[in-house]
């Protein structure tokens, strides 16, 4: 992955993984230097998009932290959505903790034995006095499935600039995916399909590109070079 330029002292390493997808519980590991004595994690109340007050820290469970060396941390919920770890300022601290992702709506995150859907918003706590630093994500997902999401990647690994650019990046991995890149307006756009199975989605295409056309017309340009379109498609229980 193209990390070569970054500090890897700053870097923030995310792990996501699951075990039985039907319980729709998420695995998060957090490895960083701590920036600060006693640093603090904190989870967002609120995602990109819609800045209505969330409570995502409902979902979590069994936090735990240990050091560079795996022996065990003193952590404590410091309020509503904090978190903090016993640790010193410098030193190498994991964070683990599950999450709860059972709701499949444009906002939050899901999981099943097909897809694992989510936005960095509900489940990736963010270190305080690291917000800035370049970010590393792996997903421990099937071998055959197939990533769709705006972050850079190199197989299951992700980079981001910096914790917002991860968390205003959702990100389906599913073991179908249906794809149609296209340029529209001077940008390169995916419209990505899940579950769309006996469904013609190919006719939405130009449909999209003319909404496109029209909305850079209207502003001038477009603010981006590359954009995704993630789109499901039917119930999900």
């Amino acid at each position: 992955m193209p990390n070569g330029r970054y500090h890897r002292g700053r870097m923030v390493h995310y792990l996501l993984s699951w075990g039985d997808p039907l319980q729709r519980v998420y695995d998060i590991e957090v490895r960083f230097m701590a920036p600060s004595d006693d640093p603090r994690l904190l989870l967002p109340v609120w995602r990109p998009g819609r800045y209505l007050v969330q409570n995502y820290a409902a979902n979590v469970r069994q936090f735990s932290a240990a050091d560079g060396a795996g022996a065990p941390l003193r952590s404590w919920k410091d309020d509503l959505s904090v978190w903090r770890v016993a640790s010193r300022q410098g030193e190498a601290v994991t964070v683990r903790y599950r999450f709860y992702a059972g709701c499949l709506d444009a906002g939050s995150s899901f999981l099943d034995e097909r897809e694992a859907y989510f936005n960095g918003s509900n489940l990736f706590m963010m270190i305080d006095g690291l917000r800035a630093e370049p970010v590393q994500l792996t997903v421990a997902a099937p071998a055959e499935w197939q990533f769709a999401t705006q972050l850079p990647r190199d197989g299951s690994t992700f980079s981001a600039r910096d914790y917002d650019h991860l968390i205003d990046s959702p990100v389906i991995a599913a073991e179908s995916l249906t794809r149609y890149t296209f340029n529209a307006a001077g940008a390169r756009i995916h419209l990505v399909f899940v579950n769309d199975q006996g469904i013609d989605t190919e006719q939405y295409v130009e449909p999209v590109r003319d909404i496109i056309d029209a909305q850079a017309r209207l502003i001038g340009e477009l603010p981006f070079v590359e954009y995704h379109f993630l789109t499901h498609v039917g119930d999900r229980w």
